[in-house]
Formats: structure tokens, C-alpha cells, sequence
């Protein structure tokens, strides 16, 4: 069960002591040497190079620590009802710098996993809310509306919308 964590009576996060936090790093992981594996034309942006073998391993062997050169951080989008089916969308995964940490956006309804892949930590601003960092996990609350994912669902939507409308018409030819 989350529960909401409140700045001035608005959420900004929310809050579960009830996950697991190695089993969930271990699925991302999992999830992110998937995609540097595949072939897949979705997953083309994803390629962890010298790390695949590391997180093969956090495949194979689920129970042992996860090495550092992984971690995660994990956000929900806010949006009102108008927007609240565009945060289902789905876009493919994409690497991104954090300060000088490499890091992958995945996408999974809702929540977004910034999952990163380097020596180097997560900036300190961010560390805090790394899987692990607490006893509970947070996951950090993002207005939808004002984000640059926003403009890209919302096209992707749109054109979506136009392809299919030129396929029927195709069709009914």
C-alpha cells in the first residue's frame, strides 16, 4: 500500500514499506540486459556494452546482491483526467545522462524506472530515493502535463489516431 508523502497538503511522492526492493531491482535489471539483448527494433536505443555480463549474472543468480553499477529510481505521473490515459502509453526505453550517470528510461503505465547502468552513483539529489537507499520505497510524483514525455505520448497518440483512420479508409476502398 503507498501512501502519499505531502508538501503544503500535495503529494510530491508517495511512500510503501511493503515491497521488496531487491526483488523489484532485480525485475529492472532484468528488464534492462532483455532489451541490450534484444534484437528488437523497440529496444535499439538500449545497450549496456561491457555491463551486459553483470546483469546477466543479476538474472541468473536473483538472490545475490545486485552489483552497485545498478540501481534505480522510480517516478508516477500525475495528471488530471483528460491526460490520464496517455500515461499508459508506451515508448521505447532510451539511455540518459544524470549529472555524468548513465542511466535508462523504461516506461510501465504510470511509473517510470530510471535505471542506471555505471560506476559512478546517481547524483546526490536522486540517490536518496534509489531503491535500497530507505526502508521504504518512493516513488517520486511528476506532473504530467508539464513534462517533456507529455508532448511525446500526446504525438505518438495523435499519430497513432491518423494511421489507423488512413488504414480504414484504405480499406474500404
Amino acid at each position: 500500500m503507498f501512501k502519499p508523502v505531502l508538501l503544503e497538503g500535495e503529494p510530491v511522492a508517495w511512500k510503501s514499506a511493503e515491497v521488496d526492493q531487491h526483488k523489484l531491482l532485480v525485475f529492472l535489471v532484468g528488464t534492462l540486459w532483455r532489451a541490450s539483448v534484444s534484437t528488437h527494433g523497440f529496444y535499439q536505443k538500449v545497450d549496456l556494452g561491457p555491463l551486459e555480463p553483470f546483469a546477466r549474472q543479476v538474472v541468473i543468480k536473483q538472490e545475490a546482491a545486485v552489483p552497485g553499477v545498478f540501481g534505480a529510481v522510480l517516478s508516477k505521473w500525475r495528471a488530471n483526467d483528460e491526460h490520464r490515459t496517455l500515461t499508459k502509453g508506451l515508448m521505447n526505453p532510451f539511455k540518459e545522462k544524470w549529472g555524468e550517470t548513465t542511466a535508462y528510461r523504461f516506461y510501465f503505465g504510470e511509473v517510470v524506472a530510471y535505471i542506471k547502468a555505471d560506476k559512478r552513483p546517481f547524483p546526490e539529489e536522486l540517490k536518496k530515493y534509489s531503491l535500497g537507499a530507505d526502508k521504504s520505497l518512493t516513488l517520486i510524483e511528476r506532473d504530467f502535463a508539464k513534462s517533456k514525455d507529455f508532448g511525446a505520448l500526446r504525438h505518438t497518440a495523435i499519430q497513432s489516431l491518423l494511421n489507423h483512420e488512413a488504414f480504414r479508409k484504405r480499406k474500404s476502398k
